[in-house]
């Protein structure tokens, strides 16, 4: 969960500057407005929305939140430390650290609840599976030829047991990250049964997370296939 790739990825393979200058041009890179999809983290039906602010607020930055419920709903400031993103309430506690790109930032807050924080935008994933959706007129179930249901789209939720079972209908690469630039470190199997410990909401649809031996890592729901189909890799059950 870091933002040092970040760094390289917006500014290609320049030599660092002085850590002035570093520093802001990390915050040129990171202020600005973000959201969250999941919605526990928004009230009611809103989208919890951020604004991180250039400005400095004391030893930090400025920030401001609007529909965010407990615990960024508190956010007050934010700073960079290291290679993370840090937000704080008003009293100065950490309330999440975050990693990732100045497109997308993931991580967990204080309470533990894994989120992810992303431009209004997103990285332009959800955009170009609309457009194939649009000409599709159909999310594929795995890499058939059968549309899958509605309510496939949906984040999965847990079972009475507090797990969440999922199977996947083609062989999905896990991501160390839930975001689509993420090291893949391994391959899921098509039809095996996987039991995750999370499933957070993004811009281009749900991702979940999942223990792999001593591995663990984050499958995305929502693809392409070819570059032009629009995929459901998973199903919501395990037959």
């Amino acid at each position: 969960m870091r933002l040092a790739c970040a760094f390289v990825f917006l500014f290609g393979t320049f030599a660092l500057p002085a850590w002035a200058q570093s520093q802001a041009e990390f915050v040129s890179a990171f202020s600005g407005k973000w959201q969250i999809y999941e919605q526990r983290m928004g009230i009611g039906s809103s989208v919890c929305k951020l604004e991180l602010a250039a400005q400095t607020q004391g030893s930090r930055l400025q920030m401001t939140t609007a529909d965010c419920a407990a615990p960024l709903g508190a956010a007050a400031s934010w700073s960079i430390e290291g290679s993370q993103l840090v937000f704080y309430d008003a009293d100065d506690k950490a309330l999440a650290k975050l990693g990732g790109n100045q497109k997308r930032v993931t991580g967990e807050t204080a309470d533990k609840t894994f989120v992810i924080v992303e431009r209004s935008n997103g990285d332009g994933m959800a955009a170009t599976l609309q457009a194939a959706y649009n000409a599709s007129g159909c999310y594929y179930l795995g890499y058939t030829q059968k549309c899958a249901p509605r309510s496939e789209m949906a984040e999965p939720t847990p079972t009475p047991d507090g797990r969440i079972h999922i199977q996947l209908q083609a062989n999905l690469g896990v991501h160390t990250e839930p975001r689509n630039d993420a090291n893949i470190v391994g391959t899921a199997q098509k039809d095996s049964c996987v039991v995750a410990d999370s499933c957070v909401m993004a811009s281009d649809g749900p991702w979940c997370r999942a223990k792999f031996g001593d591995t663990t890592g984050w499958l995305r729901k929502l693809t392409l296939r070819q570059n032009r189909w629009p995929v459901v890799t998973f199903v919501n059950s395990c037959s």
